[in-house]
């Protein structure tokens, strides 16, 4: 299991490295296959100590996060990307500071800055079955529903189009594929 964006989810299929990938953003290949496979709702934590915490706001126009210090998780060059674009088409460039998890929530924790999450984070542990790191986002953070826009994370799966898969992998490729699937029809 690697972390990779697009371009590199790319160079390894094409370099035989990898059978597949799971990645946010299609990749736009001569020969590879990107199949969507849901979308994710993003949301903001903040710190409990954050003036939209303690104000106890539960949803929030993004325009209104202009002047905020966004932390986005380093390894996901296309989920910063997303955020990016979400943020333009709201009307304004973002401030972000990559960093990782732990500091992120250390320093949310102190009031200052905000995240863009999957709104998974916020679920229950039932919920978040699909991997093994359950963390209780309620816990950590307080949730802020996002509009204008609406922010949706597409999650797809590629591979090489004529390229066949091992055993091993085609199961794996098709319990994925299954999953998501079974996930997306639980969804409200």
């Amino acid at each position: 299991q690697y972390i990779m964006n697009a371009v590199e989810c790319q160079n390894a299929l094409e370099n035989r490295e990898i059978d597949f990938a799971i990645c946010h953003r299609p990749i736009e290949a001569p020969g590879i296959i990107w199949t969507p496979l849901c979308e994710k709702e993003m949301c903001i934590a903040v710190g409990w100590n954050h003036p939209l915490a303690k104000a106890d706001i539960k949803e929030i126009s993004l325009i209104d996060l202009k002047d905020e210090l966004f932390f986005v998780h380093a390894s996901s060059s296309d989920e910063r990307d997303a955020i990016i674009d979400f943020c333009r088409e709201a009307g304004f460039v973002p401030r972000i500071y990559q960093s990782d998890p732990a500091v992120t929530f250390e320093v949310l924790e102190k009031g200052t800055g905000a995240a863009f999450v999957l709104d998974y984070f916020f679920m229950d542990e039932k919920s978040q079955r699909l991997t093994d790191q359950y963390m209780n986002g309620s816990e950590i953070a307080h949730k802020v529903s996002l509009h204008n826009p609406r922010c949706f994370l597409p999650i797809g799966i590629a591979r090489i189009e004529n390229r066949p898969l091992s055993e091993r992998a085609a199961l794996l490729y098709h319990m994925m594929c299954e999953k998501f699937e079974e996930d997306e029809e639980e969804c409200p």
